[in-house]
């Protein structure tokens, strides 16, 4: 069962910096989905909109997952609120609207 955990880890660690990657311009700066805060990949983090914990279900979907900087993520433990306005700011409210059904799929509500 370790392993498997271990294998999710790293697929899920993986993924997150693709998104930071994918998200980045030409020069490698991205913009914090939460703040609007422009940073350099190496100082952005994958950050999920339901965190890991809340709905591990969700922590693999694209969806759920925008370059978000450390502070946002790590300081302001993911800083939620403006996540989602960040979201629904950037790509309108029904991306917002499609995330939250989602997270009704998977948890089951």
């Amino acid at each position: 069962m370790k392993r498997k955990k271990d294998e999710r880890q790293k697929y899920l660690e993986t993924l997150q910096r693709a998104v930071v990657y994918e998200e980045a311009d030409g020069r490698g700066f991205c913009t914090c989905i939460s703040c609007g805060r422009r940073g350099f990949i190496s100082d952005m983090d994958g950050g999920h909109g339901f965190s890991k914990g809340s709905n591990s279900k969700l922590a693999l979907f694209r969806e759920n997952i925008h370059a978000q900087c450390q502070y946002c993520n790590r300081v302001l433990n993911g800083n939620r609120k403006m996540w989602f306005e960040g979201l629904k700011d950037r790509y309108g409210a029904e991306a917002y609207e499609h995330l939250m059904t989602l997270d009704r799929a998977c948890s089951g509500n």
